[in-house]
């Protein structure tokens, strides 16, 4: 019997097309094309189609609630850093300007999952602060060293207090 022949007796009888079936490894992560989105539902489809973003540059819960004090801690954490810097910033080109506010956010973002941890890690804050600012061109080392001390400290003791 023809194909066509066959699809309008499985439409009369209400008898769902056969489908290939695959195993969990030939169809990885994907959806199999032999699913229509009716038989599999839409949202579970269109949940299934979205690329998750990477894990590492999510944070870790700084704005998943409308919990001021958390909001508040993050942006006293985010003003610490930005601390005195605003001449080293617009002395920058674009470029620069982009690449060292992208990586002043990902320190704080970060900065702030270590805060939130029981037992803070001095030497890991001190050494994302002294990679942050690692990018102003021709920084002295002995500034960066002196300036990386005088933020971390600051961070631990503004954002550790309790009110």
């Amino acid at each position: 019997m023809p194909i066509s022949q066959m699809s309008k007796i499985n439409q009369i009888e209400n008898i769902p097309p056969a489908r290939k079936v695959e195993s969990s490894t030939e169809r990885g992560s994907s959806v199999s094309p032999e699913i229509s989105p009716v038989e599999f539902g839409h949202d579970r489809l269109a949940e299934m189609a979205k690329p998750s973003p990477p894990a590492a540059t999510m944070p870790a819960e700084p704005f998943a609630g409308a919990n001021m004090a958390v909001d508040q801690r993050f942006k006293k954490i985010e003003s610490i850093l930005e601390e005195d810097l605003s001449e080293v910033y617009f002395n920058l080109n674009s470029q620069k300007q982009q690449e060292f506010r992208a990586k002043g956010e990902e320190t704080a973002v970060k900065i702030f999952n270590l805060l939130a941890k029981p037992k803070v890690q001095i030497k890991k804050i001190i050494s994302l602060i002294k990679d942050w600012l690692k990018i102003i061109p021709g920084i002295n080392v002995f500034f960066l060293e002196q300036v990386v001390k005088i933020k971390a400290d600051k961070i631990i003791n503004e954002t550790s207090k309790r009110n």
